[in-house]
């Protein structure tokens, strides 16, 4: 199990969002669940979903080039742009370390 840190830009605010998945694929999904579940300013729920499905089964997260474990995804959410950096901040079995103990969520910027 890896932990998964989604930082993104938002009409401008910036949310972390931390999940636990196996892999980026699942990971992302979980990221937008929790976008959802946040009470961020301006962001249309449905306009979110549709765009966020639409952009995943065209695209995956990119890779950055020359790093290891960070991605990059970028969609619009109606007429704003989302941008969305993700980095694998902890590639390890949960055998190793005991991640239940590390909390998510998100955080607006001030």
């Amino acid at each position: 199990m890896h932990l998964y840190t989604f930082i993104t830009e938002y009409k401008g605010g910036t949310y972390l969002i931390q999940v636990k998945a196996r892999h980026m694929e699942e990971a992302a999904p979980k990221w937008a669940d929790e976008m959802l579940s946040e009470n961020i300013p301006g962001l249309d729920m449905d306009s979110f979903k549709s765009a966020f499905q639409e952009r995943m089964s065209e695209f995956k997260p990119a890779k950055i080039d020359d790093t290891k474990n960070v991605w990059y995804l970028h969609f619009f959410s109606g007429r704003n742009r989302m941008e969305v950096h993700a980095v694998n901040t902890v590639p390890m079995d949960e055998d190793a370390h005991n991640l239940k103990d590390i909390p998510h969520g998100s955080r607006p910027s001030s």
